[in-house]
Parts: C-alpha cells; sequence; structure tokens
C-alpha cells in the first residue's frame, strides 16, 4: 500500500468565503529577539560519507542544544552542542565512542532591518486519510506583517570525536592491521549569518487565534581544522594519527551551509509552553567527508 502526502492550498475559490473577507483583528505585529534562546535538539539524525563511501559506522542519532546568548547589541554567544544516545557502530563494535560535537562562538551583527510584507498566516490544518494516501488541507492567509532582517559575521571554535573505521578508509587494502579507531577533531568555523524574525497574532470569529511567530537563521562557514588524532580501539588507544595521513592525508578545510528555526514570543500569546523548533546541516568536514544533519524539537527558554 503506497502512503502520499497531499499538501494543498486553499487559497481559491474554497477560501473566498475566508480568506479573501476574513475580518481579522491584530493582536500583536511586534518581532522580537529573545535575549536568551535554548532549544532542546531531542531527535536529531548524522550522518557523513567518510571516505570512499557511506561511512555507516558513524550514523547517529543525538541530543542536543542549540541557540544564543546575547551579550550587548550586536554581540552574543552561539552555541550547538550534540552527544550521540545511539551510535550505529556501537552494535557492532562496542569500544566504539559515541558521536559528539561542539560549536561554540559568537555572532556579530552589522545590519539590522525592519520591512513589512504579505506573510503567511495558517488558520486551519486538517488531515484525511483514505487506504492509499493522506491529504492535509491548510487554511491561510496573506496577510501584511513587519519583519526583523539581520546580517552578520559569525565564528567560533569547532570540535567533533566519534568512530572511525579505518578499514574502510582503506577500502579494504590491509595496511596495517588497523581497522576501528577514534577520530577527535578540533579547528576553527566563521562566516555569514541571515536572521528573520516574524511575530505576528490575529483572532477572529470563525478560527479563533492564528499567527506566524517564528525565528529562523541561515548561516555559511568554511572550516579549518588542522587537528585530526586517530586513536587505535584495538591496541588500547595508541596513536596511530600518523599511519592513517601517511595512507591518505586530507586538507583541513570544510564548508557547511545551516538552517534553524526557533520559538520567539512569550506563552501568554502564543498559548504554547514550548513550541518547535528545528536544525539542518550540510557540507564538508576533513575526514568526515560529505555530511548531513537534521533534528527537530522545541524551545524551552525564550527570555
Amino acid at each position: 500500500m503506497k502512503n502520499r502526502i497531499c499538501i494543498l492550498f486553499m487559497l481559491t475559490l474554497a477560501l473566498s468565503a475566508h480568506s479573501q473577507q476574513l475580518n481579522y483583528e491584530v493582536l500583536k505585529d511586534e518581532p522580537k529577539e529573545p535575549a536568551v534562546s535554548i532549544n532542546l535538539d531531542f531527535f536529531n539524525l548524522d550522518m557523513n560519507t567518510g571516505y570512499p563511501n557511506l561511512r555507516l559506522d558513524n550514523i547517529s542519532m543525538n541530543l542536543g542544544v542549540f541557540g544564543f546568548v546575547q551579550i550587548i547589541q550586536p554581540l552574543e554567544i552561539d552555541f550547538n552542542i550534540h552527544k550521540s544516545w545511539l551510535a550505529l557502530g556501537k552494535i557492532g563494535f562496542k569500544e566504539y565512542p559515541g558521536n559528539f560535537e561542539l560549536n561554540t562562538g559568537v555572532n556579530f551583527w552589522l545590519t539590522d532591518r525592519n520591512i513589512s510584507k504579505k506573510t503567511k498566516i495558517v488558520l486551519k490544518q486538517t488531515e484525511t486519510r483514505t487506504s492509499s494516501e493522506t491529504i492535509t488541507s491548510t487554511t491561510y492567509i496573506m496577510a501584511p506583517a513587519q519583519h526583523i532582517k539581520r546580517f552578520g559575521f559569525r565564528g567560533g571554535l569547532y570540535s567533533k570525536s566519534g568512530p572511525f573505521n579505518f578499514d574502510e578508509y582503506t577500502d579494504g587494502v590491509d595496511l596495517s592491521g588497523i581497522e576501528e579507531t577514534k577520530i577527535s577533531s578540533m579547528g576553527l568555523y566563521g562566516g555569514l549569518t541571515f536572521r528573520n524574525l516574524t511575530n505576528i497574532i490575529i483572532t477572529d470569529e470563525h478560527f479563533g487565534r492564528s499567527m506566524n511567530s517564528v525565528g529562523r537563521d541561515i548561516y555559511f562557514d568554511a572550516f579549518f581544522v588542522p587537528v585530526n588524532r586517530f586513536k587505535d580501539l584495538n591496541a588500547e588507544g595508541a596513536l596511530v594519527t600518523e599511519t592513517v595521513k601517511d595512507f591518505k592525508s586530507v586538507l583541513p578545510f570544510g564548508f557547511r551551509v545551516g538552517f534553524r528555526s526557533y520559538q520567539i514570543e512569550k506563552r501568554k500569546m502564543t498559548m504554547k509552553k514550548f513550541g518547535m523548533a528545528a536544525l539542518g546541516e550540510f557540507g564538508y568536514k576533513p575526514y568526515q567527508g560529505w555530511f548531513i544533519t537534521a533534528g527537530i524539537g522545541i524551545t524551552i527558554v525564550k527570555r
């Protein structure tokens, strides 16, 4: 049985009686940036290709936190920390470590613009399930709303450790008898960041309270990772860094493109204690190879 998800946007004739003639009251149209934003990423998937193929040992499910703390305008501390609770490599080799990643640095905002533009506000969502598909119907309007848009620089420290299968790295060629190792990488990241804050809340007699209240960040980073150490887990953690690099040394540069969203308005207005948050990244890291990470969670602090 095949499942399909169809998204139907009901801003046509079906909405003419509601959206085009909808009388609503604006309760709040005020984008706001929390001084403290802490988000719990409780369902995060991380995977990378390694070299030369997809490395199954490194695929992991992680728990983490990300967000920022404002110091003084326009400077804030930025953080993104994840630790695996399930690493596939440990299923076949119990001595493998879990994955751990730390990114901590600063954002420095250069521009701060307030603009008004048509913004989508979801009024209602319904799901209709049949034997072969699930149809999600979304009723929404496009209403004028204020947006805060920011642009700046970011940079900080990067560290990651986890499983590294040297046998896969050599594509099965037995050069030294080394197989399961631990990789520990440390370096720097830096790049550009963009922020968009929207916070419009309306109410009407037919749909009640509706809103578009969220913060979104997009960032582009370059990596410089000069430190990459390898330990042989079958030899009491003996350093085998030179053996790995002698086989194939990798330039210490990489990059990533990232996105994250988080809640910004208080509970008394949104009627939600937490609210959804999300994070996703794609790019390339030395020795780790091409990678993708994505997760969903909740905003636990928006002060």
